[in-house]
């Protein structure tokens, strides 16, 4: 889901950089709808990986938390207290929220398989869009359609859900 929502981001990205290309009011049109339904449901796949997300955290932390308290592991060597025993990597939060954001492949030679992390791949998405955006509404150039890009409302809902 998170790469699928990086290459989502991206591609609204590219409408909006090449949003100033059409200058026909057909192909405009056309353009600012195709705009809007990728805005809508890029928003609406950010809104489900930020509860699923959630939800992954929590269940890692709950699972850390309670392997803590039933596993409490404490030796008494003169008068001093120590855990003896450190986080195994089923226990671990780190390990646990690591493997929820890594995307494993097969490579094409069946040679085995080819990791990558999701969670890089978002946020560089993230912040494409958020500077694509603000380049566009910021431009001072007469070429850029920063005023109808302003204009849709979707656009700030993929913003919203991305800094939630």
């Amino acid at each position: 889901l998170t790469l699928h929502i990086s290459r989502m981001l991206r591609d609204l990205q590219s409408d909006l950089e090449n949003y100033k290309h059409n200058h026909n009011n057909e192909g405009e049109s056309k353009h600012r709808i195709t705009i809007i339904g990728k805005a809508r449901a890029t928003c609406g796949a950010l809104n489900l990986l930020r509860l699923l997300s959630h939800e992954t955290i929590v269940q890692a932390c709950d699972s850390s938390r309670a392997h803590e308290q039933t596993h409490t592991p404490t030796n008494y060597q003169g008068g001093s207290n120590y855990y003896s025993e450190q986080p195994t990597a089923g226990t671990d939060t780190n390990y646990l929220l690591k493997e929820s954001f890594t995307y494993r492949s097969r490579q094409s030679s069946g040679s085995g398989e080819q990791e990558n992390d999701a969670a890089v791949q978002i946020i560089s998405s993230m912040m494409l869009f958020l500077s694509t955006v603000g380049a566009k509404t910021t431009s001072t150039t007469t070429t850029s359609n920063a005023s109808e890009i302003i204009s849709i409302p979707e656009i700030y809902d993929v913003i919203v859900q991305i800094l939630s």
